[in-house]
C-alpha cells in the first residue's frame, strides 16, 4: 500500500509499505484524504520536533478521512 513519508529533512515522497496485520479490536480503514498538520507533520519534515533528531523515514498524516 502507499504512504506519504518524510524520507530526509525537507524531502517528502510517496512510498510503498507493507499492509499492516490487523490485531484483535483493530480495523483497517481505506483513507480517502489526509492533510499535513502544520503543528506536527511540517515540524517532522523540517526536523524541528524536539531536541532529539527525527529518525527518517517517517510516515506522515494523522488527520485522515476514511
Amino acid at each position: 500500500m502507499k504512504a506519504v513519508a518524510a524520507t530526509a529533512r525537507g524531502k517528502v515522497e510517496v512510498v510503498e509499505i507493507p499492509m499492516p496485520e490487523i490485531q484483535d479490536y483493530e480495523c483497517l480503514v481505506k483513507v480517502r484524504a489526509c492533510g499535513f498538520c502544520n503543528g506536527t507533520d511540517m515540524k517532522i519534515i523540517d526536523d524541528e520536533v524536539s531536541t532529539t533528531p527525527v529518525e527518517f523515514p517517517v510516515i506522515l498524516g494523522h488527520e485522515g478521512v476514511g
